[in-house]
């Protein structure tokens, strides 16, 4: 608060600027913008079709088209048709200023907006002569503005256009998009219009059916000559048998895999002086491997136990040994065997998936010349079709443009908007007072951080390192010192006996 008070009348003076300034651009210099709005309907209509003329299939209209309604935003969006407008309507041209208000305020509003608008006159013709800045013909000035006021927004999953004009006059905006909406569905009708393309499909569609005649008549003959009566079911079964010999190819791979696995680890194990016969694997249970490796497991139990009152080359030990070898023996001749037969099944199984894939390369080649001749009986088929098709809408068409169809509809005319567009007034002069006491308490905090003199006791004390003996304070008539100075000898003698009485003790 010393701080505020020690600089109240700068502090206060930057906030009256701040506040007088925000008032005079709001209600003086700053011009109102107004927005008015109009909506238009697009419809199923010819003009959303593709063109007869274009070589392709015409998708056929059941819904809302989203690229039906982004074309009409392109349309409304075209440089020629406000080029169209700016023509029209003249707003290249100059016009004759409007006469002044006889009201004092208005008329002092006039003054200064008529004195703004020369100043920026002549600082643009001034950056035109020194070639700082491009000078535009009068027609493209005005198409540029119109180009930036006008908005035209599609609505999301809805085929209603918005079309805003954002211009400086209430009526004039009205006038002017109603004028624009005017050019557009002339404009859009001449964009539509087709030629006559009903000879040109006629001729399409005869030469399209005689080839497809040609192309049926050598599609029958080939599948008479090879017997072909029902092409896609035959393939399918023999895909079928190819796709269950893959899968019983696999299945034998993996066994024989597994029984070579386990073979492997036999045969490792046997060449250990005391082999493992758990290190061979898991086997299904209650199979001949499976009892083996139990009968194994238990002599191996019996061996351990052995080994607690005999000696390891006892004759019940060494028997135990050879009923574990000849058990291991047995298991080993065993898995050799189910080697040997898992390789056999395997080979078949490859064998016969090789000769099934073999007739489906037959039968490929055969359905590669088949479906030749189809897809030809196809294409034919559908050049027919289509040209039929094209022939239909392009005499559709004809008819639709004498009668001026179109397939969009003005819903909402423009009307005169209420009020400006923009930041409302009341906003932005709050915002002006905050940015004016913003802009005030930072002139104070950066004056306060320059300024170096002493205000306080305190900054003496701090700055002279010696301890303050009293304060005088400043009478608020200047004069008071002057009319009354014993007191102030009285305060020096004072201030002069503490010391003294301090230096003493």
């Amino acid at each position: 608060m010393f701080i505020v008070f020690k600089r109240k009348w700068w502090l206060l003076t930057i906030f009256l600027v701040t506040i007088f300034s925000a008032l005079f651009y709001l209600f003086i210099l700053r011009e109102d913008l107004y927005q008015a709005t109009a909506k238009v309907l697009v419809k199923l209509g010819q003009e959303q079709a593709v063109p007869t003329t274009v070589l392709g299939d015409r998708p056929n209209i059941i819904a809302n088209r989203i690229q039906d309604v982004n074309s009409e935003v392109d349309i409304l969006n075209s440089a020629q048709l406000l080029e169209g407008i700016v023509e029209r309507l003249g707003l290249d041209k100059p016009s004759a200023p409007p006469p002044r208000p006889t009201s004092f305020i208005s008329g002092l509003r006039y003054d200064v907006k008529q004195g703004i608008k020369s100043v920026k006159t002549w600082y643009k013709d001034t950056l035109i002569t020194l070639g700082v800045r491009e000078a535009l013909p009068p027609r493209d000035a005005a198409r540029w503005m119109l180009e930036r006021g006008v908005k035209v927004e599609a609505k999301a999953a809805s085929n209603v256009i918005a079309v805003h004009l954002i211009y400086p006059g209430r009526e004039e905006a009205r006038f002017i998009l109603n004028k624009i909406l005017d050019s557009y569905l002339e404009f859009r009708l001449k964009i539509f219009q087709d030629a006559s393309a009903v000879e040109f499909f006629t001729e399409q569609r005869r030469q399209s059916l005689d080839e497809l005649t040609r192309a049926q008549d050598e599609l029958h003959q080939f599948e008479r000559r090879h017997g072909i009566t029902n092409f896609a079911e035959q393939k399918s079964v023999l895909l079928r048998q190819i796709a269950q010999a893959q899968t019983d190819t696999r299945h034998a791979k993996i066994e024989l895999d597994e029984a070579e696995s386990k073979v492997g680890r036999l045969d490792k194990e046997l060449a250990k002086p005391n082999p493992d016969f758990a290190a061979i694997g898991q086997f299904s249970p209650n199979s001949f491997p499976a009892n083996l490796q139990q009968e194994m497991a238990a002599l191996q139990r019996q061996r351990e136990q052995l080994r607690m009152v005999e000696l390891d080359d006892s004759v019940r030990i060494e028997n135990n040994r050879d009923q574990f070898k000849a058990l291991m023996a047995l298991t080993a001749t065993h898995l050799r065997s189910v080697l040997t037969e898992k390789e056999h099944v395997y080979e078949s199984q490859k064998t016969v998936l090789v000769e099934l894939e073999a007739s489906l390369r037959d039968l490929h080649d055969t359905e590669v010349v088949w479906q030749s001749l189809v897809r030809d009986a196809k294409i034919s088929e559908q050049d027919y079709l289509f040209n039929q098709d094209k022939l239909q809408e392009a005499s559709a068409i004809v008819a639709l443009g004498r009668k001026q169809v179109g397939g969009v509809s003005v819903i909402q005319r423009a009307v005169n908007p209420l009020l400006p567009v923009g930041v409302s007034k009341s906003i932005l002069l709050a915002l002006a007072l905050v940015f004016g006491v913003l802009a005030a308490g930072s002139w104070a905090v950066l004056a306060e951080f320059f300024d170096h003199g002493v205000y306080t006791s305190e900054a003496i004390e701090k700055h002279l390192h010696a301890p303050v003996v009293t304060v005088v304070p400043v009478h608020k008539r200047l004069d008071y010192w002057r009319r009354h100075p014993r007191n102030v000898d009285l305060i020096l003698e004072s201030a002069t006996d503490v010391e003294r009485a301090r230096g003493d003790h």
